[in-house]
């Protein structure tokens, strides 16, 4: 009876705080993007240099390349004509993990920083980059100068197609 006492003494005695981990940004149909994905976003921006002007830096923030790649793999992601092979995304990943001792830390501290538990969430990342760059590149057919004006057209169609949901931040 005692140690029953106990019990309830502890637990009651102690407040419960709730430490978020991550935090949703936006909710694009049934893909979640949340404030890691941001950070690993700017990240890769530097780290992984692609052949689409899509994930330029000067496409705009983190959070708006998330939001439209989101929209364009909510069109694109059952056709398998732009996943991406798997050799390609390994050796992404792998070019991505090479440049991190680099930048100040093994490949495991940089998956770690952003919550990544081995390079397969990595690559995981990497191929919804990679559907995102196939989707663009056969759906738009614009020369270097007008890729953005073309690209603006595109994604302004496929906006009106799918549900977004800004999550504001709780104070």
């Amino acid at each position: 009876m005692h140690l029953a006492w106990l019990v309830l003494f502890l637990l009651t005695s102690f407040d419960a705080v709730a430490t978020p981990i991550d935090r949703v940004v936006l909710v694009v149909a049934d893909q979640l993007v949340l404030e890691s994905d941001l950070r690993l976003e700017a990240a890769l921006c530097e780290l992984d240099p692609s052949p689409s002007p899509f994930w330029s830096a000067a496409r705009g923030t983190p959070e708006q390349r998330l939001l439209e790649a989101a929209i364009v793999r909510v069109v694109a992601a059952d056709v398998s004509l732009y996943q991406p092979e798997e050799s390609a995304v390994r050796q992404r990943v792998e070019a991505v993990l090479q440049q991190a001792p680099q930048r100040g830390g093994s490949r495991e501290a940089f998956l770690a920083r952003f919550g990544l538990t081995d390079s397969r969430g990595l690559g995981a990342v990497l191929r919804r980059r990679m559907l995102v760059e196939r989707y663009l590149s056969r759906n738009l057919q614009a020369t270097e100068g007008s890729w953005n004006a073309e690209y603006d057209l595109l994604i302004g169609k496929l906006k009106q197609r799918v549900r977004v949901r800004h999550i504001p931040e709780q104070q």
